[in-house]
């Protein structure tokens, strides 16, 4: 049977992570049908996330991005141009060598969907 597997839904402001949808029939969560034969239902949010990454092949491929917390230190306007790119390095946010500290804390600020 096919699946569409590790969605991430949203119902009522409500998430649900790694859902399956089934691909004949109903898909339950929660006890509400949300999705028939591998179509959500309108109440239903898609909230999955993916980026293009390249694969060790050099092909282009789709990664779900996974939501995470930001830590506690997320960089400021404070903080120099450097302190900030090390901070991005270790989170493994990617910036461009040109990026103003602004486009910086805006990248962070998205990569943990965060306000910009």
């Amino acid at each position: 049977m096919d699946r569409t597997l590790g969605m991430r839904i949203k119902i009522d402001g409500i998430e649900y992570p790694n859902v399956t949808l089934e691909s004949k029939g109903n898909t339950i969560v929660a006890g509400m049908r949300v999705a028939y034969n591998g179509k959500l239902h309108d109440f239903v949010e898609d909230i999955t996330e993916y980026r293009t990454e390249i694969d060790e092949d050099g092909n282009k491929i789709q990664v779900e991005v996974i939501p995470q917390d930001p830590p506690e230190d997320l960089p400021t306007m404070d903080n120099l141009v450097f302190e900030i790119k090390a901070f991005m390095v270790e989170y493994e946010i990617e910036f461009n060598s040109g990026d103003y500290k602004q486009d910086l804390i805006d990248k962070i600020h998205i990569f943990y969907g965060l306000p910009v």
